[in-house]
């Protein structure tokens, strides 16, 4: 008399006819590799074989944010201005902002990683540049999934010495300049109706007002209103558009001479170890997190989560990644 099949025999013979872990029917796979290719599987990179372009990617936000999509399998075309004394000959700016070392860097950096890099040294406040860079990253990296425009200044000054020069240079680089990119790459991303990510760097200055920022705050209150629109507009094309609002961050904006300057109004030839203790405080008195500042990596974490398929049904929406700096929002 024939022995009925246990449950355990059953399940056995099961996985041994249609292959284990989705290991073809008839192959001779060892256990070890069905059971590295499951944790490969498992561990896929978020953002693999896609292809981004990030602006502002000499330092700071945008090179951390090209960087971590990078090292989710990203290839990437960076854009930066990389001109480091432009906007202060201009009068617009009290700091210098990144330089033609930093871009090479930033490049080095994504190829350390295994992932392709173009680099375009570029005037984001030019329509015609935008549509060469989409064209430069489909020609040479085959198409374009992402878009970070990031590229941005932060001029101080009383409004009543706000100039026409500081003006037009904080609108157009700040504000202008993410819409010159995006209608550059929105014509793409429909044609190929695979849908994509467009992200905004706003700012917390884009939710409140701010004193003796006040060109920089009406660019990024400009952001955010751009993005909820451009969300609107894209959403049946499965184009997702939205911002990440850094706080105080451990950029070039904030490690110069004058914002030393302005966080240490009470210390004598301020430097950069008493900024960082006067942040500290004034984050302290004003019940944020116990730090000085935000770190890149943490702005370009967001960025990444935006860019990937974990935020697929989050369009027009602004995360604050501002160490509680956000929380004196009225809404």
């Amino acid at each position: 008399m024939k022995r009925a099949t246990t449950r355990r025999q059953a399940i056995k013979t099961t996985a041994a006819a249609i292959g284990v872990g989705g290991v073809a029917i008839g192959t001779n796979v060892s256990q070890d590799k069905v059971i590295a290719q499951q944790n490969e599987s498992a561990t896929e990179r978020s953002l693999a074989g896609k292809v981004a372009i990030v602006t502002g990617a000499a330092r700071g936000i945008g090179r951390a944010s090209a960087l971590a999509m990078a090292k989710e399998g990203a290839d990437v075309l960076i854009f930066d201005l990389a001109e480091p004394n432009y906007y202060q000959e201009r009068g617009s700016l009290g700091y210098p902002i990144a330089t033609s070392e930093d871009f090479a860097e930033t490049q080095r950096l994504i190829e350390a990683e295994g992932r392709r890099c173009v680099a375009i040294k570029g005037d984001v406040r030019e329509y015609a540049q935008a549509q060469n860079a989409v064209q430069t990253a489909i020609s040479q990296l085959g198409k374009v999934d992402i878009l970070h425009a990031n590229a941005g200044i932060l001029p101080r000054v009383a409004f009543t010495k706000v100039t026409d020069t500081l003006w037009s240079d904080c609108i157009n680089t700040n504000l202008t300049g993410y819409g010159n990119f995006a209608r550059a790459v929105v014509p793409h991303l429909i044609d190929r109706g695979e849908g994509g990510r467009i992200i905004f760097t706003a700012s917390t200055h884009g939710a409140q007002g701010s004193n003796e920022r006040h060109v920089y705050t009406a660019a990024k209150w400009g952001v955010i209103g751009l993005a909820k629109s451009l969300a609107l507009e894209l959403s049946s094309h499965s184009i997702l558009v939205n911002c990440v609002a850094p706080g105080f961050t451990n950029t070039g904006m904030a490690n110069n001479d004058e914002m030393y300057g302005i966080l240490t109004e009470n210390y004598n030839n301020p430097n950069r170890e008493q900024a960082i203790k006067a942040a500290l405080e004034m984050n302290q008195s004003q019940n944020h997190l116990p730090i000085s500042w935000v770190e890149p990596e943490d702005i370009a974490a967001a960025v990444v989560f935006l860019a990937s398929n974990n935020s697929r049904y989050i369009t027009g929406a602004t995360i604050d990644v501002a160490g509680g700096l956000n929380a004196h929002y009225t809404s």
